[in-house]
């Protein structure tokens, strides 16, 4: 605003503006309305920049926590597992799902017989008839979501094996696998609602699917 739009908005006479100004170090009006928008400039960057810090490290922070739990011995006994199923599944559900559709999209075009759905009556009608020759990937941060339990419970019956990808070690859908890869941390920041849990599932599937490619 110009000084004179500013006394009108604000009801007072432009003289008194002007002594605001000079009062509190300025030479005028146009120079404390220069030195307002840079500092204003300057709080946005610098708010900016913070915020893209935090995400960095949030995610930084969770890959490294899945870099050091991963088992190499286990991503070779799954690839082999993997290469030699009938039929996979990988199933997630929410965010969780978003890692499945990379791994689906990496491995259908070479040919591996690999099934995914968002739909969960699909889902089961798939886990029902898996067999011990097939295999199942299952999804799920918290490792409380009551589906990808579910599926678990299906999957152990059929005797299909299970791999599960959750933040949490000590949770009921843990409980079900036959190999366990802890994604992101436990710590409760980094929760299934994080970016930094979907780059850490999808890492770990990456790390499989670098595997099964070389294989």
């Amino acid at each position: 605003m110009s000084i004179t739009e500013l006394a009108n908005k604000i009801d007072i006479a432009e003289a008194t503006i002007l002594r605001f100004c000079k009062k509190i170090g300025y030479k005028g009006y146009q120079d404390f309305k220069i030195a307002l928008s840079q500092d204003v400039a300057f709080r946005k960057v610098e708010m900016n920049n913070s915020l893209i810090e935090k995400s960095f490290n949030k995610i930084t922070s969770g890959l490294e926590f899945t870099i050091n739990n991963l088992d190499s011995s286990m991503i070779k006994e799954v690839t082999k597992s993997i290469l030699h199923a009938k039929k996979i599944c990988v199933f997630g559900i929410g965010n969780s799902y978003v890692p499945t559709m990379y791994f689906y999209n990496a491995l259908v075009k070479k040919g591996v017989n690999i099934w995914v759905s968002s739909d969960s009556h699909i889902r089961n009608m798939l886990a029902v008839n898996l067999t011990k020759d097939d295999f199942v990937i299952l999804l799920s941060s918290s490792g409380k979501t009551t589906e990808m339990i579910n599926l678990a419970k299906i999957c152990k019956k059929t005797n299909t094996p299970i791999a599960v990808i959750t933040n949490q070690s000590t949770s009921e859908l843990a409980s079900y696998s036959s190999y366990l890869f802890l994604s992101s941390t436990k710590d409760s920041e980094y929760n299934g609602g994080e970016a930094s849990s979907i780059v850490s599932q999808t890492f770990i599937l990456d790390v499989l699917v670098q595997n099964i490619l070389k294989k």
